[in-house]
Formats: C-alpha cells, structure tokens, sequence
C-alpha cells in the first residue's frame, strides 16, 4: 500500500510539471520504441481495477509512471481470461495515452503471462499528436499483484529539429504561442538530430 502512494504521489508531480514544447518546426518521423515497466496491482483476484508502475522507455520518452484501469474476464476451466482498458504514460516532457486489449494465461496457481495489443490515441507536451500501435508481453510470479511487462511500439508524429537553429525556432514559437516551455537541457532531449530510436535508453 505505502508503494501505491508513493507511485500516486509520483503521478500529481509529473501530471502537474510534465509541459514541454512540441516542436512547430522539423521532420514529424516514425519511430520504434521500446518499453520496459514493473506494475502493481493492488485487487488482482478482482475482476475490475487499476494498475500503476513505472516505466522507463527508450528516447525521447525516457523514465516516468503509468497508470492503467482494466476489466477482466476468467474461465476456470482453461486458467485463461480476457483484458481491456485505457492507459495513460507520465513523462518528464509529455504523456501518451491510449487503450489496450489482451488475453492472459494461468500456468499455476502464482505464474501467469500476459499478451496485450497496444493503440496509442495521442499525447501531451512534446508528444501531442502522437499515434501509434504495438504490443506488450508481460509475466507474474505473484498472480498478478505485480508484472513484469515489455512493449514495443511503432509510432508516428514524433518532431525532431534538424539543427540548432531550428530547435531554438521551436522553442520560441511556442513560447510565443503562449505555451509553458521546458528548461533549455530537457528539450535537447528532445530534439536530437537524428530519427533512430530503436535502442534502450541506458541511464
């Protein structure tokens, strides 16, 4: 219970701060991300609930926390059910949001694994207007109280600025526009000059 609140408490922070400049200029790019996150389920012998963890995902998204509601269903007679429902990702720059939809498998009374489809509807801060799908994996030696999951997601309507100039072209217009910008290091992270994000971010 003391980790649920701290990982709520973690969620108003970044839900509150987590406003960064989305760029008005550079190369919208696709991108494979990849994501690795510990969740806790507080109800998981119940049908309905909410999920929260943390994440960390490779760049630009980085280190931050989820939160996700899900409604179940269970067949006794296989030790498999169904799982849907909405997910929101806080990071330091921005959100992303969206729904999930899966089955999971029961192998004894502790171990299950979960497969799960992924649609990302869109976000906030640097990652407004991304879209995306993909899939997670994820595994319980707890049944369920607490997973281990793994993602991987091909997403559109991520901006990079191709050089210096550009970056700071967007960061004044959309401090212009009357946007809240981040500090001058966190959105160089943002704006790398380059569109390859397949790999972990390492820190």
């Amino acid at each position: 219970m003391r980790k649920l609140i701290r990982f709520a408490t973690v969620i108003a922070i970044i839900g509150a701060v987590g406003v960064c400049v989305s760029a008005s200029s550079g190369a919208a790019t696709a991108a494979r991300i990849t994501c690795r996150s510990t969740e806790y389920n507080p109800t998981p012998t119940q049908a309905a609930g909410v999920v929260v963890g943390l994440v960390r995902c490779s760049r630009p998204f980085g280190r931050g926390v989820i939160s996700a509601s899900y409604t179940s269903t269970f067949d006794p007679t296989t030790s498999s059910g169904t799982d849907n429902g909405p997910f929101r990702k806080w990071f330091l720059t921005g959100t992303l949001h969206g729904r999930y939809t899966g089955t999971y498998q029961f192998t004894s009374n502790t171990d299950a694994s979960w497969e799960n489809a992924i649609t990302v509807s869109g976000g906030t801060g640097a990652f407004t207007g991304v879209k995306g799908k993909g899939s997670e994996s994820c595994t319980s030696t707890s049944a369920g109280a607490t997973l281990t999951c793994s993602e991987v997601l091909e997403v559109t309507g991520l901006y990079f600025a191709e050089s210096k100039d550009q970056f700071h072209h967007a960061a004044k217009s959309r401090a212009d526009a009357g946007f809240t910008t981040a500090p001058r290091t966190a959105l160089r992270s943002q704006f790398r000059p380059t569109a390859t994000f397949d790999h972990s971010e390492r820190g």
